[in-house]
């Protein structure tokens, strides 16, 4: 909807059933977006005084709400299932999740419908969200929820084959991920850099037999993010697909994007790989402060 916030605030279960429950421009098929369809609105080349909500009411969108104001996903989180993912739409604040049940975070509901068809210039990846839950985190059957799993929007994962092979070039440093096209090293670094280093350190890095490696940007970075895997099992299900030495989250350190928050320039976008939390770390953070280096090359 160009109304970007007719249902006001609520719970994650009122969002969606005002997302299904919606009749607009002639269509009924509309449905709460999952994380990675509502994460593609966000806008991150704005400056310091623009909040990618204004942005995107330069853009044509009405009513997209400053302050703390976020807006619901179709998307459980997978550690905590009474919680889901929502994401807000102004400076600094990219996924996070909240308690299904809480209405006290003034979260929003931005509809969506149709797919991606098969010209589309950008095609999204499912977020890989196999089960769906209750508003209190019990598992129940999908059909008709319109939660994540139930619409199976984006892209399929490669399945029965692996989404990672080992890459062609005779070498095993480095994997393909064949849902996006990405190819990875296959151990990232353990070793924490501030945000200058890792952009040096990812440029200059030779390996596989090649030389154009660099730092990825955060959607490429976050598409390593497995919505059906717990936060305790995220590192292993990566390593369970070849990688070596993914670094848990929780020690409050993430990998570095390319990308700056516009609205702090001096910050950098960081995913927290074992929770799937988007967040900004300053640039210059101390090397014992900082962030980790997970070099990408290539694409879709």
């Amino acid at each position: 909807p160009r109304n970007a916030n007719s249902f006001g605030a609520g719970d994650w279960q009122q969002a969606l059933d005002y997302a299904n429950n919606l009749t607009l421009c002639g269509f009924s098929d509309w449905r709460l977006p999952n994380r990675k369809e509502l994460l593609s609105l966000y806008i991150y080349s704005y400056g310091a005084t623009t909040s990618p909500g204004a942005s995107l009411s330069s853009l044509g969108f009405n009513a997209t709400p400053g302050g703390w104001g976020i807006y619901w996903s179709s998307s459980s989180n997978a550690t905590f299932p009474a919680q889901a993912w929502a994401i807000g739409i102004h400076p600094g604040y990219t996924p996070n999740h909240v308690r299904a049940d809480d209405k006290s975070n003034g979260t929003y509901v931005w509809p969506v419908r149709a797919g991606q068809t098969a010209d589309a210039p950008v095609k999204l990846p499912a977020t890989g969200q196999i089960n769906c839950y209750d508003i209190n985190g019990a598992p129940i059957f999908c059909g008709g929820t319109g939660q994540d799993r139930d619409i199976k929007a984006g892209v399929p994962w490669p399945w029965p084959t692996t989404r990672f092979t080992v890459n062609a070039a005779g070498t095993d440093d480095c994997l393909t991920d064949n849902l996006t096209g990405l190819m990875w090293v296959r151990a990232p670094s353990a070793t924490k850099v501030d945000w200058f280093t890792a952009m040096t350190n990812a440029g200059n890095l030779t390996l596989c037999g090649y030389s154009d490696w660099r730092l990825p940007n955060i959607n490429e970075l976050d598409s390593l993010v497995h919505l059906a895997v717990s936060k305790t099992l995220l590192p292993i299900y990566l390593q369970t697909q070849g990688f070596l030495n993914v670094q848990d989250g929780r020690v409050l350190s993430g990998y570095w994007s390319s990308t700056s928050a516009g609205s702090l320039a001096v910050d950098a976008f960081i995913v927290d790989i074992t929770s799937g939390t988007v967040r900004s770390s300053p640039k210059n953070q101390p090397l014992d402060a900082g962030n980790y280096v997970w070099p990408v090359r290539g694409g879709q």
